[in-house]
């Protein structure tokens, strides 16, 4: 075996990423990805909540606009139904949006890998009626 032969090989073993090396990198890439869409989902439900807080109570005003319009007679019944119908939908896609936005913000906390036992509880809190 010439010196020129081992040369080459410890040349290619040392400038040559190993698998571990490859595995490592990848798991970095993977959990910045991963962790990025965590939070960015997070901040779209965090808008939702906002958007549907403000739909909830345009449908409350909504609705008492066409209650006092069917009192002194330039509403019907109907109108009254689907003014409530409107507002009970906006408050259960709120109710949903809140919970789903729990969720994300616990699994952020979770992929960021500062979830504890406290973050848990809080939430916890948030979900009881």
């Amino acid at each position: 075996m010439s010196v020129s032969t081992v040369r080459s090989w410890i040349h290619q073993w040392t400038t040559a990423p190993s698998s571990v090396d490859s595995a490592c990198i990848s798991a970095r890439n993977t959990t910045t990805l991963v962790t990025r869409n965590t939070f960015l989902n997070a901040q779209s439900l965090s808008a939702g909540v906002k958007a549907l807080e403000a739909a909830e109570v345009s449908s409350k005003l909504s609705l008492d606009a066409t209650q006092l319009g069917y009192k002194v007679g330039v509403k019907v019944n109907l109108d009254v139904l689907n003014s409530q119908l409107q507002l009970y939908t906006t408050q259960r896609d709120l109710a949903k949006r809140r919970y789903d936005y729990v969720l994300s913000t616990l699994r952020l906390r979770q992929v960021a890998g500062t979830l504890t036992q406290n973050d848990i509880v809080a939430a916890n809190a948030l979900l009881v009626p």
